[in-house]
């Protein structure tokens, strides 16, 4: 009886390590799609930005438009950053 008694814990604390997993993993894909979201907005705003403005943070329009046209499950930010990190490798619209 003793045998199964500890099975049975065991089997009961890998299932509650799993459920907390599982909402870990879940609490964290629904902070990084809000953060894409928020992130989307604030990308959405620098499309009314004079093209000066956007030069001035080494963007152009078209960056804009390219971030914005990505997957809603993307953070459009990522793409404005490997933009301006790397503008060579981005075929821009100046």
């Amino acid at each position: 009886m003793t045998n199964i008694n500890a099975t049975t814990c065991e089997i009961l604390q890998e299932e509650h390590v799993s459920r907390k997993g599982f909402a870990t993993g879940l609490a964290a894909a629904t902070s990084r799609l809000l953060r894409s979201v928020k992130n989307r907005f604030a990308v959405n705003d620098l499309r009314h930005m004079s093209e000066d403005q956007l030069a001035d943070m080494g963007l152009c329009r078209d960056d804009i438009a390219k971030a914005l046209s990505q997957s809603v499950m993307l953070d459009p930010s990522n793409y404005l950053i490997r933009a301006r990190q790397d503008p060579l490798s981005f075929k821009r619209g100046r």
